[in-house]
């Protein structure tokens, strides 16, 4: 009974078996001074005995046909069981090379062609990447609008959209031939095939779109940049990283309120603006002013996209002891609010509700969109 060694695994085998393992011919078989060399179609294998140790034991090790230890390891490791420990090393006249310890192997580079073939396959069958070299050769020569269907085309090929053609008087813009008629197929098909990203996709909005619906989604996107409407701030951002940048760096000129209850705000006789940020979404508003000879017109404005569905309902009341006016109604979205008298939905307050201190008395509810008053 003999003793071996394979990547730092020990067990005990008879010779007889070792060598059935790894058939070889007779010529295969070199004698050397302490043992022998066998060859087959792996590679060279060095057998040495040893009889330094309390009882015979021999190691054997297949001769590295590669350029580096960690291949070496590869190809010694798989013609027996894969154990995480260390290799000894043979060169062709049995002397020992050294021992490396066996390391897990590395995860395989992926090659360019891989790479290639790989972005190959994310792909979708039938789609093809363009560039359009002049950006408005899908819009309306007309209305410079992008163009939807149908579309039109004169004797001459001109092009132009059906709200056009009918406010030529079916006239070509061009060459004055008719036009109103006949469809152009082939600028249809393109038009209905080409999809864009939307132009607000730097604010979040991550929606690919066809180009015949672009003004349609911008209309109703959400991710409308919106300006900081604090006076000298260039900011602009989307609407919740304009009230995250508000709360931040304006908190100190804005009421802070909660939805749902009551706000009490004293205005100085000239103060044409108040900013009001909700405390748990963050949204802002605008109670606005303008002074008339009449006396002080009040509205409450949303900062946010315009196209959003979030209605926001609001009540203004005014008191001056003996009298109170209120007015009920829905906070219009303003992504860049610039002040302005109100020209709708707004209240009204006459100069005798101007205390003799100089102050205006108001009170405001805001509703969040989930309730209403």
């Amino acid at each position: 009974m003999v003793r071996f060694s394979v990547g730092g695994s020990e067990g005990e085998e008879d010779r007889d078996s070792i060598n059935s393992k790894r058939p070889v011919s007779d010529n295969s078989r070199t004698s050397t001074n302490d043992g022998y060399q066998e060859k087959d179609e792996h590679g060279t294998y060095s057998i040495r005995f040893s009889t330094d140790k309390p009882r015979p034991s021999i190691t054997f090790t297949k001769k590295p046909r590669f350029s580096t230890p960690n291949e070496a390891v590869c190809a010694t490791t798989s013609a027996a069981r894969r154990q995480r420990g260390k290799l000894q090393i043979f060169d062709d006249d049995g002397i020992f090379g050294g021992i490396i310890d066996e390391e897990e192997e590395e995860p395989k580079e992926e090659t360019k062609e891989e790479a290639h073939e790989s972005s190959d396959k994310e792909k979708t069958d039938g789609q093809l990447s363009v560039i359009l070299s002049d950006p408005d050769v899908l819009d309306c020569p007309i209305c410079l609008e992008p163009l939807t269907l149908p579309i039109f085309q004169c004797e001459n090929g001109h092009i132009a959209c059906a709200p056009c053609c009918t406010k030529m008087f079916n006239r070509c813009g061009n060459c004055s031939l008719p036009i109103g008629y006949n469809r152009c197929r082939a600028i249809e098909k393109i038009v209905e095939s080409v999809k864009i990203s939307c132009q607000n996709a730097d604010y979040g909005c991550k929606q690919t779109i066809r180009y015949s619906y672009k003004l349609d989604h911008e209309k109703a996107c959400t991710y409308m940049p919106c300006s900081c409407p604090h006076v000298a701030c260039n900011y602009v951002g989307s609407s919740k990283g304009l009230y995250t940048h508000f709360e931040l760096n304006h908190s100190n000129c804005s009421l802070r309120f909660h939805f749902s209850l009551i706000v009490s705000i004293s205005l100085d006789k000239n103060q044409k603006q108040l900013f009001l940020q909700e405390k748990t979404e963050g949204t802002l508003f605008i109670l606005n002013r303008s002074i008339d000879r009449l006396g002080s017109l009040f509205n409450v404005v949303s900062v946010g996209p315009s196209s959003t569905k979030r209605r926001y309902f609001y009540t203004l009341t005014s008191k001056d002891g003996e009298s109170s006016i209120k007015l009920e109604s829905v906070a219009d979205n303003m992504p860049k609010w610039i002040a302005q008298p109100p020209v709708k939905k707004y209240l009204l307050i006459p100069n005798d509700f101007i205390g003799s201190s100089g102050e205006l008395k108001l009170e405001v509810i805001i509703w969040s969109p989930l309730e209403s008053p």
